[in-house]
């Protein structure tokens, strides 16, 4: 019998400061997938193929991703497209938000990832089973604008929307919608570690 070879994990090197830069500097110092750059928020190289699938740490794999896009993206997300890179006139990339049904309740949740034009929003959609993206669709601005659509500043405070509105409608039993955000944070960690 021979003996069972296990894989080897490939050591994780940290990517050399002049490759940072250089990636940085090819994408404007600008997140590709929100549109959002320095110094408002902190810049990642993120690799188009992760490195746990395989992904190299050459320049053609890597691409400009603020915290918050690559934090949240994460090695399950691989297929996520960067986005179409257009100024933020409207003021909306980077946005979370949901869209309501027909009774108001939240229906889907999303981010506003870019722009196609000056009244077109792209926008990433979430499964609320795991927070994995699922689909990306273009939304007229008015339509985001309007009464089926809530929109947030923070990842945060479209999270904790949700909650809050399962604590409105009783399905938490016992708990605040605080503590059952706190729980899914704390899940969503277990999950990806």
């Amino acid at each position: 019998m021979q003996p069972i070879e296990l894989a080897k994990t490939r050591k994780r090197e940290r990517i050399p400061q002049g490759v940072r830069f250089d990636v940085f500097r090819r994408d404007n110092f600008t997140c590709v997938y929100c549109g959002r750059g320095s110094p408002e928020v902190t810049l990642h190289c993120d690799h188009k193929l992760a490195h746990s699938k395989g992904g190299s740490d050459d320049k053609e794999n890597l691409v400009t991703a603020c915290e918050d896009c690559n934090f949240g993206k994460g090695a399950k997300n691989v297929n996520r497209a960067p986005s179409v890179r257009v100024k933020n006139d409207a003021g909306l990339v980077g946005l979370f938000g949901h869209r309501l049904d027909e009774d108001g309740h939240i229906h889907n949740q999303f981010s506003i990832i870019g722009m196609a034009g000056s009244d077109t929003c792209i926008i990433q959609l979430f499964s609320f089973l795991d927070g994995s993206s699922t689909v990306v669709e273009m939304v007229d601005v008015s339509d985001i604008r309007g009464d089926c659509y809530r929109l947030y500043a923070t990842e945060r405070a479209f999270k904790m929307a949700y909650w809050e509105e399962k604590e409105r409608r009783g399905p938490l039993r016992n708990k605040t919608a605080e503590e059952a955000y706190e729980m899914s944070v704390w899940f969503s960690k277990r999950i990806a570690a």
